[in-house]
């Protein structure tokens, strides 16, 4: 049953926790969780920060994140949005696609609880969302003290003292302001921890519920999740009882009720004229996390060379913050800014050591260096680091089939498929590297796969062609390169293939104008060249062969085959001595080969 058709006497009610980032949403949440409310289906996973989780509805934030970026804010930007002077098309939009998850994430159940601290800011939309659903309202806004919350945020965001007092005391007047009309209550930090049931009992008690509307709740649960490792900061100072930030906190805790409106609104007059008189300034540049976001708004509003200035000045101000090294690596690289990101990774390693991301990163420039086993060493031990970087091992893997480590590059493309079998180009990747370790069946098992998912790669029917010939299916083969070639005519590849199935068929004049044409198209490729001399002097046309077997040496004198064959060319047309001078050449690269 939709919400929306509930009288406003059986409504379900939706409580919104409202507060500042750090100051004990989550654990707030998690009670009201645990009691009976119910929370959105899919939450922010946890992290270091919070191991025991967020409890915070990752639809709400994706909404939040698009609501405030329209309104040129961010999470962390301490001025009020002021909706009022928003077009009244935009608001409805806010409102629609608000109500939309509001209805979807709760459409069967009684009670309902939602977190994320954005809302905060945006409250009024999410108000007015909600009521338009059919919900009964309600707000609980915790508050902890601002000299915990600013230290808590140092810790994970590295942000300055001064920035976290200035946003704690923004969250706090906004998700004040925001929930009058709306019943309402503080709970407070200390006291959720130090008794949560009597804590929750006046809440709910305030907001027309009580702990008897949850026969199921399980108290038990509560007593072992709040125990005393959620707080890592209580020790810190109690700061000037007379400053702004301890005041409002002050007010919350003299009143949790929030009767005294005045006195709230006083308060937000003075901040308001004191930001006015001394702004702190642009904040996404005082702090990691608030550099990475500008960035990204800069990047989405399409202004590139602006968000670039923005990363390297925060990579100047945090040069140990390694998720702006890996940001800052990655855009030189891919920007062929080769030297200038070689030089960036070569810096001290980040706080926290380097992460297997940038170690990645570091890898890439490698690459583009020519150095493949130095790319390939740290590949491995970004894996290491993180061995779910799918990104990181396809690339790993086709590293290891350039660098002719053929059963090593097999065996890592076969656990890239076993976690995505719906990857052609690891399909594909496998059977080149079976290829060439000589498993001609398994090779076309993977890629007829390759090609069953994507049947529009040339590239993909020339490995077909070339497994088909090593089988010696010989019209297979060629069916497959002049597919190839059909699909491409620009590739060198599949025509040489066709011309050397049709020379091993004997027919050596078809053969000719594929050949000629791969030359056209691959003029520095050796071995193209040389079949071409094959046929030619299959053809009689030693002049010609010649011509093509010199071009294949002067491209590369190091194989054998191409003296001797030039070696027949020359005895063709007389040159005897010429023609034991490259016999002798390629017996002296044999025996070289031979030695080594």
């Amino acid at each position: 049953m939709s919400v929306a058709t509930h009288s406003s006497s059986s409504a379900p009610v939706l409580l919104f926790v409202l507060g500042m980032h750090r100051s004990g949403t989550s654990a707030l949440t998690r009670v009201l969780d645990l009691l009976g409310f119910q929370n959105a289906r899919a939450l922010m996973p946890a992290n270091t920060f919070n191991k025991l989780g967020y409890f915070e509805a990752s639809g709400a934030v994706k909404i939040n994140e698009s609501q405030l970026h329209d309104a040129s804010s961010f999470w962390f930007d301490p001025e009020p949005v002021d909706f009022d002077v928003f077009p009244a098309e935009l608001v409805e939009k806010f409102t629609a696609q608000t109500r939309k998850f509001l209805e979807t994430e709760f459409s069967e159940g009684t009670h309902f609880v939602l977190k994320d601290p954005r809302i905060s800011k945006t409250f009024p939309i999410w108000r007015k969302a909600a009521e338009d659903a059919g919900f009964q309202v309600r707000c609980m806004l915790a508050c902890r003290h601002p000299q915990e919350v600013a230290a808590s945020l140092a810790r994970r965001d590295q942000m300055t003292s001064a920035h976290a007092l200035e946003l704690w005391q923004s969250y706090m007047f906004d998700a004040e302001r925001y929930s009058r009309h709306t019943p309402r209550m503080t709970v407070l930090y200390d006291a959720l921890m130090a008794d949560w049931r009597s804590v929750m009992t006046d809440a709910l008690h305030a907001l027309d519920m009580s702990l008897d509307d949850f026969p199921n709740r399980d108290e038990a649960a509560i007593d072992g999740f709040l125990s005393p490792s959620l707080r890592n900061f209580k020790d810190a100072e109690d700061g000037d009882a007379s400053s702004p930030a301890m005041k409002l906190y002050q007010t919350f805790c003299g009143n949790p009720a929030l009767t005294n409106t005045e006195v709230f609104d006083a308060l937000f007059s003075d901040w308001k004229t004191r930001r006015s008189e001394d702004p702190l300034g642009d904040y996404a540049l005082t702090f990691p996390v608030g550099v990475m976001a500008k960035v990204d708004r800069l990047r989405k509003e399409g202004k590139a060379e602006h968000a670039e200035a923005v990363l390297f000045k925060g990579v100047d101000a945090f040069p140990m913050n390694g998720r702006l090294r890996e940001e800052a690596a990655k855009t030189l690289l891919f920007s062929e800014r080769i030297d200038e990101a070689a030089a960036l990774l070569d810096q001290p390693p980040p706080e926290g050591g380097e992460s297997g991301e940038l170690l990645y990163i570091n890898a890439e420039v490698l690459l583009r260096q020519g150095d493949k086993p130095g790319a390939i060493a740290l590949m491995e031990k970004s894996l290491n680091v993180r061995s779910d970087a799918l990104h990181v091992r396809r690339r790993y893997a086709n590293t290891l089939l350039d660098n002719q480590e053929y059963e090593k590059a097999a065996a890592v493309f076969k656990t890239v498929l076993e976690v995505d079998p719906n990857l052609p180009h690891m399909h594909a990747g496998l059977a080149r590297a079976l290829l060439n370790s000589g498993e001609f069946e398994d090779a076309k098992l993977s890629i007829d796969k390759a090609i069953a998912i994507a049947a529009d790669k040339p590239g993909f029917f020339n490995i077909l062609g070339r497994i088909e010939f090593q089988l010696e299916h010989f019209d297979a083969a060629e069916t497959a390169y002049r597919r190839a070639i059909e699909l491409n005519e620009k590739l060198a590849a599949p025509h040489a293939g066709l011309g050397q199935v049709l020379t091993h068929q004997k027919r050596s004049t078809e053969a000719l104008e594929p050949l000629k044409r791969a030359v056209e198209l691959a003029p520095d490729n050796a071995d193209v060249r040389f079949n071409l001399g094959q046929v030619l002097m299959h053809l009689g046309e030693f002049d010609l062969a010649k011509v093509a077997l010199k071009g294949a040496i002067q491209l590369n004198d190091q194989k054998p085959a191409f003296h001797f064959w030039l070696g027949k060319a020359l005895r063709a047309l007389g040159e005897i001595e010429a023609a034991d001078l490259c016999d002798q050449t390629g017996q002296a690269l044999m025996a070289k080969r031979a030695a080594s």
